[in-house]
This record gives structure tokens, C-alpha cells and sequence, in this order.
């Protein structure tokens, strides 16, 4: 997807009505993450992670589409059919759990990419704002799983696999 992005960037040709209509389409998305008065209403770890998924779910949509990302891309509708996050009918799932496991755990081929290291790469190639992109690894390192409840320890809540 980067070397497509670099031959892009050296077109001689710029198509200005599909640059106008990406401006805005990305406008669009942008308007869908948390603002930072309703940041305020979290505590603030939480409220970072919240804008860190808003943001990362806006790059998804607007590379879905790339045929780069097809079998990513269909992997994941496919999990989504399976999995019927917030159903109907009845799902365990949230859309929110399901949406960051699909991000960042699903992942396809020899280097097991996610759409979460592809959207890392292409904000390090991008020169995104280095903290945003430090909240992206951290989420990419972590794990959505399935955990028991092994009891209590004071205030605490142990968990195993």
C-alpha cells in the first residue's frame, strides 16, 4: 500500500475533483470522532482510547475499499456475520469489542498483518503525530481474548486464559 501511496505522490497528473471529494469524504469522518468536550466526561486513559479507536476506525474506512485490503477486508465481514456483534439476535458481543478485535487481532497472511499494523506503517510513513500512532502500538500489542474469573485479591479481579 506504500509504494502505491509513493507512485501516487509522484504523479505528474493530480485528478482535482477525486482530491476534492476525498477532502470532504475525510471531513466527514472526522466529524464522527469524540470531541474533546465529550472527552471531558471520561476518565482520561479511557477517553485516549476512545479517540485512538474513533480515529483508527476513520483511516479503516477510508482504505476498505483498497484492493490491498480485500482479504482483510472480506475476512472481517465475514467475522462480522458470524459473530453478529450487538445482534440481532443476541450477541456477547459488543460492537465495540468486536470492532477493536477486527482491527487489531484479526490478521491475514505470512506476516500477520492487522488493519491496525497497516494503518501504523502508513501513519509512520505519513509522519502522523508520533503520540497517536505510540496509542496505536499499544492497542495493536494488547489482546481482545476471553478471560475467566479466577476470583479476588482485595480490590483487584484476577483474570486467566
Amino acid at each position: 500500500m506504500i509504494a502505491g501511496l509513493k507512485k501516487t505522490k509522484n504523479q505528474k497528473v493530480i485528478d482535482l475533483s477525486a482530491f476534492k471529494k476525498a477532502k470532504i469524504y475525510a471531513e466527514d469522518l472526522e466529524k464522527t470522532i469524540i470531541s474533546q468536550k465529550d472527552m471531558e466526561k471520561y476518565d482520561p486513559l479511557h477517553a485516549v482510547y476512545i479517540y485512538a479507536q474513533n480515529k483508527i476506525s476513520t483511516f479503516v474506512e477510508m482504505l476498505v475499499d483498497l484492493p490491498a485490503l480485500t482479504k482483510l477486508t472480506n475476512a472481517y465481514a465475514d467475522a462480522e456475520d458470524l459473530y453478529l456483534p450487538s445482534g440481532p439476535p443476541m450477541s456477547p458481543l459488543t460492537k465495540s469489542y468486536f470492532t477493536c478485535w477486527g482491527l487489531f487481532d484479526l490478521c491475514i497472511g505470512s506476516q500477520k498483518e492487522t488493519f491496525g499494523t497497516i494503518i501504523i506503517d502508513l501513519c509512520k510513513f505519513l509522519k502522523v503525530d508520533p503520540g497517536l500512532i505510540h496509542v496505536f502500538e499499544c492497542i495493536q500489542k494488547s489482546r481482545m481474548g476471553f478471560y475467566v474469573h479466577k476470583g479476588t485479591l482485595d480490590k483487584y479481579v484476577l483474570l486467566g486464559l
